[in-house]
């Protein structure tokens, strides 16, 4: 009879260990599932914000040589309006945007389109749109405020060539709004 006790005791003890032991593996996976999850997830949201500065660097590079088309504009004589022929400028690359870009960022930026642009002074409105991994159309509307060149130094440093730093100057304030959906 002491024996069918410690035998049935064994059991019972070997029953609990297993139930722990599966217990812990089962706790082990879920937690390894959720890192997984959160990996996964971290990963998609910076491969979307990847995309997204990849499309605000479009537009710097865009306002950069919508400067350099206006210093060969100024180079033939054209000095009325500098402000108006920058935002005509950066108006006709932000339009010709989604059809210029290389080959490699548009398989990044699947079905890139721009909207109509609205050009009033030394504001330009435009929406974006592009998709996610997930095929979600991401949508941005921005907001460009150039500069109007009304400072005379402005003037003197596009007369000079000095496209860089008039760019730095005004790199930060270029995308005044940045609505997404």
């Amino acid at each position: 009879m002491r024996k069918a006790t410690v035998l049935i005791n064994v059991i019972i003890i070997m029953v609990m260990l297993n139930i722990l032991v599966l217990s812990v593996f089962i706790m082990n996976k879920n937690v390894v599932n959720s890192r997984y999850m959160a990996i996964t997830d971290k990963a998609n949201d910076i491969y979307s914000n990847s995309k997204e500065q990849i499309v605000d660097f479009l537009i710097y590079d865009i306002f950069k040589e919508a400067l350099y088309d206006l210093k060969k504009h100024y180079d033939k004589g054209n000095t009325e309006q500098i402000g108006d022929n920058l935002s005509t400028f950066t108006g006709i690359k932000i339009r010709n945007l989604s059809r210029d870009i290389d080959y490699e960022l548009k398989k990044e930026l699947q079905g890139l389109t721009t909207s109509e642009i609205e050009l009033s002074k030394s504001i330009i409105e435009f929406r974006l749109s592009y998709k996610k991994y997930d095929n979600k159309e991401i949508y941005y509307n921005y907001v460009l405020k150039l500069p109007d060149f009304s400072k005379e130094e402005d003037i003197e440093k596009l007369k000079s060539g000095q496209i860089d730093a008039i760019y730095n100057e005004y790199k930060q304030s270029i995308i005044d709004k940045k609505i997404s959906n």
